[in-house]
């Protein structure tokens, strides 16, 4: 019994010791963890960017969106342009991780020519979003749904889509509120898939840093905030509920 005792104090000790470098390793099965952060540092732990080899790839192009669609497990391109002979394309492309095919899915109605244009999957409708503005980009300006599943294209016709005159745009999911939000600078737009509404916001507006130079956006789901980078290493958030913008 004091052999048992002894061996059970042991090992608790040994624990304590061992706690400040446990880590957990995200994505690795439980039985293959090891709790040493030295083992972070080995190459196999390391971002690795490889170049699938891919089959019935989309031609050459630049300036549009990929959406991966998470119901049909495809990631849907649009549209595009090619800078070398300046075609601009209106056709939709699924690609299939798992095959590592695309697939020209040519719907029978599209949205015509576009690129510069912005998409977000919406889960409620279980569709692509996508906004064609009036930058000169697109051949109709609007905002359309693509269905996978049908394999179809529909111009929403909502009142008041944003136009997107600066070419300095962007759009994402917010999963807190179930809408899509749009930015173009501090003039901020929200879709409702539901009631197949756009509403401006009118927040307060913020310096211009943040929509400069192609800004680079996303969602923090955690904090419900909409972030946007620009220029001079700015980054500026927007709160839906609060309808504010911060810097």
């Amino acid at each position: 019994m004091k052999n048992q005792f002894n061996t059970i104090l042991l090992l608790f000790v040994l624990v304590i010791s061992l706690a400040p470098h446990m880590t957990d390793v995200v994505g690795i099965e439980e039985s293959d963890r090891d709790l040493s952060i030295d083992l972070l540092e080995e190459e196999e732990f390391k971002p690795n960017w490889y170049e699938l080899d891919t089959i019935n790839a989309p031609s050459n192009r630049s300036r549009m969106p990929l959406v991966y669609d998470p119901v049909n497990k495809k990631t849907i391109l649009f549209g595009g342009y090619d800078l070398t002979t300046s075609t601009i394309y209106g056709d939709t492309w699924a690609f299939d991780f798992e095959t590592k095919t695309w697939t020209d899915m040519n719907p029978s109605n599209s949205p015509g020519v576009s690129y510069g244009h912005v998409m977000v999957f919406d889960p409620v409708s279980e569709q692509i979003i996508m906004v064609v503005t009036n930058d000169g980009f697109g051949q109709n300006p609007g905002t359309y749904a693509y269905s996978y599943a049908n394999n179809t294209w529909i111009d929403l016709n909502p009142i008041n889509t944003p136009k997107g005159n600066s070419a300095q745009y962007s759009m994402v999911y917010d999963n807190i509120n179930n809408i899509i939000l749009f930015t173009e600078g501090s003039d901020t737009f929200a879709y409702n898939s539901t009631a197949n509404t756009w509403e401006e916001k009118f927040p307060a507006p913020v310096r211009n840093e943040c929509w400069e130079s192609g800004p680079a956006y996303s969602f923090d789901q955690k904090y419900g905030k909409l972030l946007i980078y620009g220029r001079g290493n700015d980054i500026c958030s927007y709160d839906y509920n609060e309808n504010e913008w911060n810097t």
